[in-house]
């Protein structure tokens, strides 16, 4: 029994999955900053008081954000350049967790000014943000300066950051199940034609990559019964054992690069791949990054080779 008490004291007075957090920091941050560059031409038309959705319908809806407190095309400025410095440095790990209320209530603020400018990747982001307060997405090193304080304190800033982290996972975890459960009361996903219609439009397809899709309505019934399976079953998938869990995430990867490729959503898969990344162990981020660094090593090595060669052959056909 005390054996069993003290394997669970330090399972839950451990920082688990710091390095994971960093690869999600990393990635909904750069992707974040996309969307910030990506509508910087159009910012006026989008965000500004005379857009696309006028400040006084904006604020109709109840909904607060900081571009109904700008009056100005100066201050509009500063808060939109603001947001994108603040969201950079974030993404760099600087100043958090300041920089993550920061981005929290920054981008949150674009969604608040222009109602239906979001899509499901953003609204799980939004939340994963908020239980990002409570964790240390900075990684490992940043959390040294816990070796100076007493032992109970650390364990307790541990717990703290290991409630958020399971937040985090309860709710992607929730976002599969109800989004399964969902498709199982639609009558195209119970027939297994959904796929083929949603890839039928313009909207949710990528000329060039949908057609044999298309042509394979088999193969696309197949997968709406898939995904319906998967995205049900993932919770369960994710909680029962390494094995089930890497299986999970190896199908979700593929899932959502499939969507970002053949559908063209590419921000909505992009932030749920970084929300499933979450689940990795801080032994499985390591070892991913040693095999990427050996990758890279060999692909290096290979390149200066053939470069090498390459001149070597010049030289002797000059002479």
């Amino acid at each position: 029994m005390n054996d069993a008490l003290r394997r669970l004291h330090r399972l839950v007075t451990t920082m688990h999955g710091q390095r994971a957090l960093v690869v999600w920091r990393v990635i909904a941050g750069c992707t974040i900053l996309s969307q910030y560059l990506s509508a910087l031409p159009r910012r006026h038309f989008l965000l500004g008081q005379g857009g696309v959705f006028p400040a006084e319908l904006a604020a109709d809806t109840g909904m607060f954000g900081l571009y109904s407190l700008v009056q100005s095309d100066l201050g509009f400025e500063l808060l939109y350049f603001g947001s994108i410095a603040v969201t950079l440095a974030w993404t760099l790990g600087v100043l958090a967790p300041l920089s993550t209320v920061a981005v929290l209530v920054l981008w949150r603020s674009t969604f608040d000014r222009l109602p239906g400018l979001g899509d499901g990747g953003d609204n799980l982001t939004h939340l994963l943000l908020t239980y990002a307060l409570l964790t240390n997405v900075r990684g490992p090193g940043a959390q040294r300066w816990l070796d100076r304080l007493p032992t109970w304190a650390r364990e307790l800033r541990a717990m703290i950051h290991n409630t958020g982290l399971v937040a985090m996972w309860i709710q992607v975890c929730i976002v599969y199940f109800i989004a399964g459960a969902a498709k199982l009361h639609g009558e195209a996903w119970r027939n297994g034609t959904a796929l083929y219609y949603a890839l039928g439009t313009e909207q949710y397809s990528t000329p060039g990559l949908v057609e044999p899709l298309l042509d394979a309505p088999v193969l696309l019934t197949l997968l709406a019964y898939t995904t319906v399976v998967f995205q049900v079953g993932f919770p369960f998938l994710v909680s029962l054992n390494r094995h089930a869990r890497r299986f999970a995430l190896f199908v979700a990867l593929t899932f959502h690069v499939g969507i970002a490729t053949v559908m063209g959503l590419a921000t909505f898969a992009v932030f749920m791949i970084a929300a499933d990344l979450t689940f990795l162990t801080d032994a499985e981020v390591l070892s991913m990054r040693r095999r990427l660094e050996r990758l890279w090593a060999k692909t290096r090595t290979a390149s200066l080779s053939k470069l090498e060669n390459n001149n070597h052959n010049n030289n002797e056909s000059k002479t």
